[in-house]
């Protein structure tokens, strides 16, 4: 999208000055009445207090966004001190530190001091970039998470205590002290009343002619109650002579301000009558007397003029509209500062996180190169010990015993028939015969022993088998187990990057802000120089042009045409800006979302589909089984995907613990 088509001064209409209002409703210079002057003067104030109010919302805003920045960071801050303190190098003392620059800051936003908000600024800014610097470098501690965490619970909890302690002793002085207050002005209305103002002579007569006691009676008490009024009534009537005395030294300086007019006017008449007298040199005496005749009833009718009259009454309220004008201008001067200093501290941090996002990518680039080193180490391993695995592993069997041979049955029937006819024969031969029988049952003996011998060599086999797969599905288990910390070491880095990708995006919005907020203050202050021009326009050309009925309605008119149209073009620009913002995020989630629908590590090795399966088993969403797991719950530790946390109406679908949207918190399994 182009930048130019959403910049505000193509969406926002400046309004139009009001002297080109005027000079353009003029049509002829004809004399107008005192009503339709001080009409004309209304309209003007009312604009000029719209334009005060205005500003004053915008400063109130402006003030309001700055406030929340300014917490934000503390909040950024604390996030990186802590991390570092977990896994970098920092210490307590420096949370310590943190919580006391916090708790008890030196700044006061209600006084126009900028240089202790610039001062606790930068020590924000030292702390950001300290850890930013710690937690990027590659030397990174195991987390500790019982490191001392109770300890700055149990501090901030002691500080939260002392600041509401504080808070209720501040209430309750400042209670008293209205109650004292208040005791005080009911002693002083039940006191005697104050009657320094009445002649001594009069108090002595009223109390002689009343008979007013020393005892508290109903009448002297009702007495004392009327001689009061009386009194406050006589302070009235002196404060009534004062401001009549005041208005008469004002109706004094108009009078002097208009002999001042009166003089000028002469003094315009006398060079046209000496114009008119070098033009006319041949005319009679008698014409030039019927014209100072005319002249000076002219005159007379000027200065009786009520339009004469109403620029009299009206210079008083026109010089202070000037001098509030001018107060305006002074407090649109300071924001501009204010805001101009809000703007180069924020540039700085968003430079400096852009900075720490670079340092991490490169951190990564590195563990890649390091994990690819290990894999074809692994490797190489694997090929220089495959010889010794097969030679270990490769049982070595017997030989099968040969069947018997054919001299072996034509021994035994020779035996048999050298024994069976001889029933003496020889001893000798009947052991060899024995002899014979026990040789061909060890030799069958022997062939069984063997049959049995390899099949225990190949129960062993299948049993090494068995524990070699074993061995390997129990390394297999011990890389998910590492994979599983490598997972969610990478999830808290993610996490953290979209922590500082969210400020980041906070600060883009702050500059455009920022730029809307200068263009603004460029506007308004173009605004006020119209306005000073105008009222010097009225001053000088009051005294000669005069302007007709139609030109107040015209202008009114105008004028709130102009307001409706400021309005309306700063509700479009603000609508399409928010739109724009949205479709823009809309774009990059739905991207972010067709790349990593099938994305795989580098870890798992693709043509193998057990272990995609097992990725996919792992990564699909256990609920609607389709989508990935793309958000986690903090409450219960559960993953799943985004539309079935939407769907599941703050409850968990697996354990059913309740839940909020803040802590539903996107994450990415690599």
């Amino acid at each position: 999208m182009n930048e130019s088509s959403l910049s505000p001064d193509n969406l926002v209409e400046e309004p139009i000055p009001q002297n080109e209002i005027i000079r353009n409703a003029i049509d002829s210079i004809q004399p107008e009445t005192e009503e339709e002057l001080i009409s004309k003067l209304k309209d003007l104030v009312t604009h000029m207090e719209f334009n005060i109010d205005q500003n004053r919302k915008r400063c109130d805003v402006s003030s309001k966004e700055c406030y929340v920045l300014f917490k934000s960071t503390e909040l950024l801050a604390f996030d990186l001190l802590f991390a570092d303190y977990l896994l970098g190098n920092s210490e307590s003392s420096d949370i310590y530190d943190f919580f006391e620059h916090c708790t008890h800051p030196t700044c006061d936003f209600l006084s126009n001091n900028g240089e202790t908000a610039n001062a606790h600024i930068s020590y924000l800014m030292s702390i950001i970039e300290k850890c930013v610097e710690s937690l990027s470098s590659c030397e990174i501690k195991q987390p500790n998470i019982p490191k001392r965490i109770s300890e700055f619970e149990l501090f901030l909890n002691d500080q939260k205590l002392r600041i509401d302690n504080q808070l209720t002793r501040r209430l309750k002085k400042q209670k008293e002290k209205e109650e004292k207050e208040k005791m005080k002005e009911k002693e002083e209305e039940e006191e005697e009343p104050d009657l320094s103002g009445l002649p001594p002579s009069f108090t002595k007569w009223l109390s002689s002619e009343l008979k007013v006691g020393l005892n508290p009676d109903e009448e002297s008490v009702e007495i004392k109650c009327l001689v009061r009024g009386i009194a406050g009534r006589l302070k009235e009537i002196a404060q009534l002579s004062e401001s009549i005395k005041n208005l008469k030294k004002e109706n004094e300086e108009i009078r002097k301000e208009s002999m001042n007019i009166t003089n000028f006017v002469n003094q315009v008449n006398s060079q046209s009558e000496n114009s008119n007298q070098q033009n006319s040199l041949q005319n009679s005496s008698n014409e030039n007397i019927d014209n100072d005749i005319n002249i000076n009833h002219y005159n007379n009718l000027i200065e009786n003029s009520p339009y004469f009259l109403g620029i009299k009454n009206s210079c008083a309220y026109l010089a202070n509209l000037l001098k509030t004008i001018k107060t305006q201008k002074e407090v649109i001067k300071l924001c501009n500062t204010s805001l101009k200093q809000c703007k180069t501290q924020l540039d700085s941090l968003s430079d400096s996180s852009q900075r720490s996002i670079q340092e991490m990518q490169n951190q990564m680039e590195k563990l890649k190169e390091i994990s690819l080193k290990r894999q074809q180490e692994t490797t190489a391993l694997e090929q220089e010990l495959q010889p010794y695995i097969n030679f270990i592993f490769t049982p070595t069997r017997l030989n099968a015993i040969p069947g018997l041979p054919n001299s072996f049955n034509v021994l035994d029937i020779r035996y048999k028939r050298l024994i069976i006819p001889a029933t003496n024969t020889d001893q000798k031969l009947r052991m060899e015969y024995t002899a014979f029988h026990e040789l061909h049952q060890l030799r069958s003996d022997l062939s069984y022993y063997s049959n049995e011998l390899n099949k225990m060599y190949s129960q062993i086999e299948e049993n090494d088998r068995k524990i070699l797969e074993m061995a390997i599905e129990y390394s297999k288990i011990e890389g998910e187990f590492k994979l599983q910390d490598e997972e969610k070491e990478s999830l808290m880095k993610y996490e953290i990057d979209l922590n500082e990708v969210q400020t980041l995006l906070r600060f883009n919005e702050m500059s455009d802000w920022c730029r809307k907020l200068a263009t603004i203050i460029e506007a308004l202050d173009q605004i006020a120089v119209d306005q000073q021009n105008i009222v010097q326009e009225l001053q000088n050309t009051s005294q000669v042009d005069q302007l007709k009925q139609q030109i107040d309605q015209k202008t009114k008119e105008v004028q709130l045409l102009s307001e409706t149209n400021y309005r309306m073009n700063s509700e479009i620009g603000r609508s399409k800006l928010e739109l724009s913002a949205a479709n823009e995020e809309y774009f990059r989630a739905k991207q972010e979302l067709e790349v990593n629908k099938d994305f795989i590590p580098d870890v798992i090795d693709k043509n193998d589909e057990e272990q995609v399966q097992r990725h996919k088993r792992m990564v699909i969403c256990p609920i609607c089984h389709t989508n990935r797991r793309d958000v986690i719950l903090t409450t219960c530790r559960h993953p799943m995907c985004g539309e079935c946390a939407n769907k599941a109406n703050f409850k968990c679908p697996i354990c059913e613990e309740s839940f909020n949207q803040s802590n539903v918190r996107p994450f990415f399994i690599q």
